[in-house]
C-alpha cells in the first residue's frame, strides 16, 4: 500500500500531480494564511490556495507564489481568484535529498487563452455565490464542477435557479 494511501494528507503532494498524468490545470477559488508547527516546535504562516473542484488545497512556497504572479500579472492574490494555472511536479534538493515537488508550470499558457476572456463571468459568478445567494465555497466549488468548470456555465445556471426561485416565490 502506498504511503499516500495510508498517511492521506488534505494538501497536494507531487504524487497527486503524477497520478493525474503529471499536469493538473486548476482554477484558483481562494487564498488564505494558515499556521503550521516547525520541526523546532515555532511556527510559520504559509498561504494556502484552494482549487474549483479539488478537495485538496496547494500549501503556497515562495518559489509558486512568484511563479503565479508572473504568469497571471498580480502580485495580490485576490486578483488571482478565478484565473487558471496549470501544477506540474519537478525534481528538487529538499531536506538534503532530490525529490519530486509541486510546482507551478511557468510556461502555462491557460491565463491567456482562457481565465482572461472569463474575468467578468468569474467576478459575476463568485459575486453571486457569496453576495447575493450567501453560499460556502463549496457550493460555488460544486456548481462550478457540476457545469465543467465554466464559469459562464455556472453563472447561467445558478442565474437560471435565482428567477427560478423567485418566480416560485412570487406566485405563493
Amino acid at each position: 500500500m502506498k504511503m499516500s494511501v495510508m498517511f492521506p494528507s488534505k494538501y497536494l503532494k507531487a504524487d497527486d500531480i503524477i497520478s493525474a498524468g503529471g499536469e493538473m490545470t486548476v482554477t484558483i477559488t481562494g487564498v488564505v494564511l494558515g499556521a503550521f508547527d516547525k520541526t523546532d516546535g515555532s511556527q510559520e504562516t504559509k498561504p494556502i490556495v484552494s482549487f474549483a473542484g479539488q478537495d485538496k488545497q496547494l500549501i503556497l512556497n515562495k518559489t509558486n507564489a512568484r511563479r503565479i504572479e508572473s504568469i497571471l500579472g498580480f502580485d495580490d492574490s485576490e486578483d488571482w481568484i478565478g484565473k487558471s494555472i496549470t501544477l506540474i511536479t519537478e525534481k528538487v534538493d529538499a531536506f538534503g535529498k532530490i525529490q519530486d515537488a509541486v510546482r507551478v508550470k511557468l510556461n502555462s499558457t491557460v491565463f491567456n487563452q482562457k481565465a482572461h476572456t472569463n474575468l467578468g463571468a468569474t467576478s459575476d459568478f463568485w459575486g453571486k455565490i457569496y453576495g447575493e445567494l450567501k453560499m460556502a465555497k463549496e457550493e460555488g466549488d460544486k456548481i462550478l464542477t457540476e457545469n465543467g468548470g465554466d464559469f459562464e456555465k455556472a453563472l447561467a445556471a445558478i442565474t437560471g435557479n435565482t428567477e427560478q426561485a423567485q418566480a416560485e416565490a412570487d406566485m405563493l
